[in-house]
């Protein structure tokens, strides 16, 4: 992530799980960079069929629940059972969401799941929670969103024990042993940027003008925001962006939407924005309403249960919502792959994608549980009987 991303507080903590679950000594050194405002334009007033059709033809494809999980290759044969999988979980949301899709696949295939706390604000307590998962001689270890600098201490221990480690969402990293593979890697965010660009495209008549969020101090949503300008400007000739970069200390001090609105009112031709994650721009919809600016329409990817009940309540549009739970799957899947010495492709093929609009769904909840029988599907990889 996610990189990912589920505290509706716009604090420390909320810039941690929204990008990554990334700890406060890597905020702390990313606050030297300075946001800025920039803007391009292909400006028209007049939209172009021949961009909106394929980019509506992407919304609807993606407005559909999924029906299958990524991952189709099954098992060359069932896990070894009884064995015990470690997942360290932090304080936060995402980490929670997380843990119960490890805990809940671990059981349907048959492992022993230990869960080891750590403070993401605390790196000691990462590394003593590493030291305390290899006295339960694992078949493997995960943990989501924290920068691999902050353990890369502990990989010649586990090297030497056999251990693999199964990073989830922690952006670019190297795969090499101890690191047998990773889950929900960088290269996950592009799908669901393209989707948000083409709802955007699609939405605006292919002429529209938006504002795009981003924290570049985070690979993973820098990476989105790369993406999503990158396919309006080919697809979508005259549409026009506009960037806000927003700094940690933005994030930090609660100032990313008053920022937005300032550059709102500045260039009111603005009529979308996206946020390459939805829990930075809560709240922006009524104070876009409060300072006089009408018919906005706000997209996200990464959102979460808040994006989702102002989409039923009609102040923002549309949202990618993360996958938190079924990444847990994802996860296990992994683990059961380099158990069996198989092949575990790039991020495991990520996870399940859909675009959440006002009239396709009608619950909002923290984590996309789709397709419905996901259980199911990652059983049948495992050759697990039901």
């Amino acid at each position: 992530m996610f990189q990912q991303i589920r505290y509706r507080r716009r604090s420390s903590r909320a810039v941690r799980l929204a990008a990554g679950i990334i700890p406060a000594v890597v905020i702390a050194a990313a606050c030297s960079s300075q946001g800025n405002d920039t803007a391009t334009s292909s400006g028209s007033s007049s939209g172009s069929s021949a961009a909106v059709s394929p980019a509506l033809a992407t919304v609807k494809q993606y407005e559909a629940e999924p029906t299958t999980i990524p991952q189709q290759t099954p098992l060359a044969h069932p896990v070894k059972k009884g064995q015990t999988f470690a997942y360290l979980t932090c304080e936060n949301t995402q980490c929670h969401d997380i843990a119960t899709g490890v805990q809940a696949a671990g059981a349907a295939i048959g492992w022993n799941v230990k869960l080891i706390n750590y403070n993401d604000t605390q790196p000691n307590t990462l590394i003593a929670a590493f030291h305390q998962a290899l006295q339960y001689h694992p078949v493997a270890v995960s943990l989501a969103g924290t920068s691999p600098s902050l353990w890369a201490g502990v990989l010649p221990e586990y090297k030497q024990a056999g251990v693999p480690i199964i990073p989830a969402s922690v952006g670019p990293v190297t795969v090499a042993d101890p690191i047998a593979a990773t889950v929900d890697g960088q290269g996950a965010y592009t799908g669901p940027a393209k989707v948000i660009a083409d709802w955007f495209i699609a939405q605006s008549n292919a002429s529209g003008h938006v504002l795009l969020v981003d924290i570049p101090s985070f690979p993973v949503l820098q990476e989105t925001a790369t993406m999503v300008a990158a396919e309006i400007a080919a697809k979508c000739p005259k549409c026009q962006v506009s960037r806000f970069d927003a700094t940690i200390a933005q994030v930090d001090s609660n100032g990313v939407v008053s920022a937005i609105v300032s550059q709102l009112q500045r260039e009111p031709s603005i009529k979308y924005v996206i946020s390459t994650d939805g829990v930075f721009i809560s709240g922006l919809a009524s104070a876009a309403k409060a300072a006089g600016i009408t018919g906005l329409q706000i997209g996200s990817t990464i959102g979460g249960i808040v994006n989702e009940q102002d989409i039923l309540a009609g102040s923002e549009s549309a949202t990618l919502p993360w996958p938190g739970v079924v990444e847990g799957w994802v996860i296990i899947d992994a683990a059961a792959r380099v158990s069996e010495g198989m092949t575990v492709p790039d991020g495991d093929n990520d996870n399940p994608v859909q675009l959440l609009v006002k009239g396709n769904f009608t619950t909002p909840q923290e984590s996309l549980l789709e397709p419905t029988d996901y259980p199911a599907q990652y059983k049948k990889l495992w050759l697990v009987s039901s």
